[in-house]
């Protein structure tokens, strides 16, 4: 990585004695990392550099792909620059010869659920994929209900993928619901699931009378 700015020369022409004259000119950021700049001193007293802007983006690289690098679709590091090679988050875009960008469409957000292997009144868990969300909830219901109860919630997204952990308190065929915690229209449904009765077991230990020997 390396933070480089140029610019053209200025040409000031004919400046008249004890008089000044403003001209301007561009600095480029031609790096591929972000440049912050507090000032500009010119090497030489007569001249004062006066800065529009302090804060200047790389160019994007030439004939290149441009990769999103994380799942709310930032195309910049937090130093400034930009991924070349897949990330796991989908195409930004394609650039030109000149470094011109071409977005291609956002990827759409996306939840899925792996039919879960439950036993009531016993913790368990239901996971799942999830692609350009961060966090998600898990609901439950008997499949003969129409409300849903939390399974979990806030449930972080690590690498594409989730774990919910819960607790169902009766046997029963249910459904289930993960969506996006920011957005619940992102969702995937599994209906019809059935959760085992916990079996229980009671031992009833009878001592013998003693025995003279």
């Amino acid at each position: 990585m390396t933070k480089i700015i140029e610019s053209n020369n200025i040409d000031f022409g004919v400046v008249e004695e004890f008089k000044s004259k403003k001209v301007t000119g561009t600095i480029s950021n031609t790096g591929t990392e972000r440049v912050t700049l507090s000032d500009l001193i010119s090497s030489r007293n007569e001249f004062v550099v006066n800065l529009s802007k302090l804060r200047m983006e790389p160019k994007f690289p030439a004939s290149s792909t441009i990769y999103f690098v994380d799942d709310e679709f930032h195309v910049q590091y937090s130093d400034g620059s930009y991924a070349t090679t897949d990330q796991g988050f989908g195409q930004a875009g394609t650039t030109d010869s000149d470094g011109k960008l071409t977005v291609t469409s956002l990827p759409s957000k996306s939840v899925t659920m792996v039919t879960p292997v439950l036993t009531a009144d016993t913790e368990g868990t239901i996971s799942g994929t999830a692609l350009y969300v961060t966090t998600v909830n898990v609901y439950y219901r008997l499949s003969t209900d129409t409300l849903w109860t939390l399974f979990d919630s806030g449930i972080t997204v690590i690498a594409g993928a989730y774990t919910a952990t819960g607790t169902i308190a009766t046997a029963g065929t249910y459904d289930f619901l993960v969506t996006d915690a920011d957005d619940p229209t992102v969702r995937d449904q599994l209906d019809d699931v059935d959760v085992a009765s916990g079996v229980t077991m009671n031992a009833t230990c009878v001592a013998s009378p003693p025995t003279d020997v």
